[in-house]
């Protein structure tokens, strides 16, 4: 691992082990000592005596300074049960496994980077792991996964890894190109072999001679292609459209999908045969809401290479950083992407806020799977938190659509009246969600206005109006 520990411990003891295996150490006695320090550490370990410190928001402010990171929690004792603090990725024990923890942390982190993939999830260092075991091989490997979770990096690290990896790279979206045109792509044609055939063209299998061909979306193609795809496969030649000469498949192939290619064979639109030559080895690709710790080292790499005219966030509060890894993200790496150039649009510079992330989350809809759950507190707490929140919002929605019918239908007869609801029953709402946030918060109201998903000015004002105290 070339870059040293960061180690967060007032214990010597702690550090001598680290420095009598020659790992190199940056020891600091705080977190204050932490915050100051500058520079890009792959680990930051903590130790147990000072794990205080990153109770409520400052595990996320390390997070937020240093997002590609792996903030670890050293525990003294093997088995210990104690709550791990929000935010930490971690959790090494006992004191005889820091030091090669630590150093396998630092190893498969470098992995990551040699990849040039940004993330540091234990699911995303598997995947790494699988990658340099599959990739020297020639062996065809099948890439599953959501789409927009980045199955066509996963391929060009497979072939980077390759002895294939001086040889290009050709990648294909079978389920984009029409199936007439499909096999022209694939293995190329010669004049007059169709209409429109002016004159020799070669395909990708012949393109990719020396490399690699990746097949995205593997599961659309056409059945009568997939017969033509088993033939490479198994004898390693193919013909262009149009030719009767056979030349070699000098490719390695890989495919992804994101559809279930056992399904599609028991539904018999994908070919048992051909499913088992592709699939000799599968990797999956997990999806973004099942990796939170990846969210902020993308998201922080697509703001350092956002267009000039656009300015990234000066920073990001704590609980915009709580929302933004809590957050399910069904479009995954693509979404988050998208979210990046439109939060740079939006703050322009300036800090990015809890707000700012839930005025987006809210504009994506209202889909029970795409609802923020906090991360890291006990399950009663985060209902109540969700009902709060609800309670808020949905009294709010009301008034809003109160006002869109009051637009759209005049007063006749009496008849939008009765399409009204009775703003004292969404101002009761208001209260008592205002009421309950307090309770449960012991009269904390930076807290309540946290759980309610409102700004602490807007608390303020609805404790005056409402009279509560």
């Amino acid at each position: 691992m070339s870059a040293p520990v960061w180690l967060v411990t007032r214990r010597d003891e702690v550090a001598e082990p680290f420095r009598s295996a020659g790992q190199e150490v940056r020891q600091m006695h705080g977190l204050l000592d932490l915050l100051r320090q500058t520079g890009h550490p792959r680990v930051i370990a903590v130790d147990a005596a000072d794990i205080d410190l990153l109770m409520g928001d400052a595990a996320f402010k390390v997070q937020r300074q240093f997002p590609q990171a792996l903030l670890v929690a050293l525990r003294d004792t093997p088995g210990s049960t104690g709550p791990l603090p929000e935010g930490v990725d971690e959790v090494l024990e006992p004191e005889s496994g820091w030091v090669s923890g630590v150093r396998r942390l630092g190893s498969e982190l470098e992995t990551l980077s040699t990849f040039g993939w940004n993330g540091k999830s234990e699911v995303l260092r598997s995947l790494a792991s699988q990658v340099q075991q599959a990739g020297p091989s020639e062996i065809s490997v099948l890439i599953t996964g959501e789409s927009g979770t980045g199955k066509e990096l996963v391929a060009r690290a497979l072939h980077r890894s390759s002895p294939r990896s001086a040889g290009p790279f050709v990648a294909v979206n079978t389920g984009a190109i029409p199936e007439s045109l499909l096999e022209s792509e694939l293995f190329g044609h010669e004049r007059g072999a169709f209409t429109g055939a002016a004159g020799q063209r070669k395909g990708i299998f012949e393109s990719a001679k020396g490399g690699t061909v990746f097949l995205d979306e593997v599961g659309d193609m056409p059945l009568a292609t997939q017969v033509k795809l088993l033939r490479v496969l198994e004898a390693r030649t193919f013909r262009r459209l149009g030719s009767t000469a056979e030349l070699e498949a000098d490719v390695r192939v890989i495919s992804a999908t994101h559809r279930d290619l056992a399904q599609l064979e028991s539904a018999g639109t994908f070919r048992r045969d051909l499913f088992y030559r592709l699939s000799a080895v599968t990797l999956r690709v997990a999806a973004l809401r099942d990796r939170p710790s990846d969210v902020l080292p993308l998201l922080t790499s697509f703001w350092e290479h956002l267009p000039g005219a656009l300015k990234p966030p000066a920073e990001m509060t704590p609980g915009a950083v709580r929302r933004l890894r809590a957050y399910a993200w069904p479009g995954n790496v693509r979404e988050l992407r998208n979210f990046a150039e439109a939060s740079a649009v939006a703050v322009s510079g300036q800090p990015l806020t809890e707000e700012h992330v839930l005025q987006y989350i809210q504009r994506q809809g209202s889909s029970d799977r795409l609802l923020p759950v906090p991360v890291g507190v006990r399950t009663d707490g985060n209902e109540r938190e969700l009902l709060f929140g609800a309670v808020w919002h949905l009294g709010k929605q009301i008034q809003e659509l109160r006002t869109l019918v009051e637009e759209r239908l005049p007063a006749r007869n009496g008849e939008s009246a009765a399409l009204r609801p009775p703003a004292a029953s969404i101002a009761d709402a208001e209260r008592r969600a205002i009421e309950s946030a307090l309770l449960e918060t012991g009269g904390n109201r930076r807290e309540a206005a946290r759980r309610l998903r409102i700004g602490e000015r807007t608390l303020y004002r609805k404790i005056r109006e409402y009279g509560l105290k």
